[in-house]
């Protein structure tokens, strides 16, 4: 038998017998026993401790949205935020594909797949608990397309099995990528640095396309110009080599965000330069 020791302060008014008190987070289908010492308002206790003994039901009731939930809000060009808010403890199971996609089951969705069986990313699906009635649920969802729709899809099931049989279903947009990319400190940075080698590391706030180049430097050396460096050319315009042993510019294809490192090894330098 489960035991809750709740002290109930039940209040008898002069035209009513009858108090009532409803202790929250019970569990369904389980047993309790209710401890009640009553008071008066002129601060007498009753002589004995009252007990009663009561169980539960099986919980049937399926998880409802609050009005207007779920919400996705503070849409950039990479991400968003989902507001999720029910009236029970529960499990919310969600993905987002791209809009023009076809809709997969509401079973897909508890484990986190599309209508053809593929895994949903965890930065866009998964899991996540409302712990109690009318508690919020934030999740973040990211490496997301710039300038193009989406849909959330969502559903809600309880401990008991009780799951929602519809899916929530919301299309958004994201906006236009703006922003120019961003170097994640310390990157970059010179790892390794040996008498003729060393590497470079770099890793990116956003999925891009990075170019470089390495020249020999002193004091009164120029800088390279924009266009130099994304032609592969020196300040004096040379042409730089991109294969081989002694690779001197080139591109890195950033293909996700931070925290993936990208790493270019650079040999046959001239020590001490």
């Amino acid at each position: 038998t489960l035991m809750a020791n709740f002290r109930l302060k039940i209040y008898l008014n002069a035209w009513s017998t009858n108090g009532t008190g409803s202790p929250p987070g019970l569990s369904p289908f389980s047993n309790y026993r209710v401890f009640a010492v009553p008071t008066d308002m002129h601060g007498n206790i009753g002589v004995n401790v009252s007990t009663f003994d009561f169980k539960t039901v099986a919980d049937k009731a399926v998880p409802k949205w609050f009005t207007g939930y779920p919400i996705v809000q503070n849409v950039t060009h990479r991400d968003a935020l989902v507001l999720f808010m029910l009236d029970e403890p529960c499990t919310v199971s969600y993905i987002t594909i791209p809009a023009s996609d076809q809709v997969p089951t509401l079973g897909s969705v508890k484990v986190h797949k599309d209508a053809a069986a593929n895994d949903v990313p965890a930065a866009l699906g998964g899991d996540t608990q409302i712990v109690a009635w009318g508690k919020m649920a934030t999740v973040k969802i990211s490496t997301l397309a710039p300038s193009t729709e989406y849909r959330l899809l969502a559903v809600a099931y309880d401990e008991s099995a009780n799951s929602q049989n519809e899916l929530a279903n919301i299309v958004f947009r994201t906006t236009q990528d703006i922003t120019p990319p961003v170097f994640v400190s310390p990157s970059p940075e010179a790892l390794q640095v040996q008498a003729k080698s060393f590497i470079i590391r770099v890793v990116m706030d956003e999925p891009c396309t990075l170019y470089y180049t390495l020249v020999k430097y002193n004091a009164s050396s120029p800088n390279s110009t924009f266009a130099q460096v994304l032609g592969g050319l020196s300040p004096a315009n040379k042409v730089l080599a991109t294969t081989g042993n002694a690779i001197r510019a080139g591109r890195i294809d950033v293909l996700a965000p931070s925290p993936v490192k990208y790493d270019v090894q650079f040999s046959k330098l001239d020590p001490i330069s």
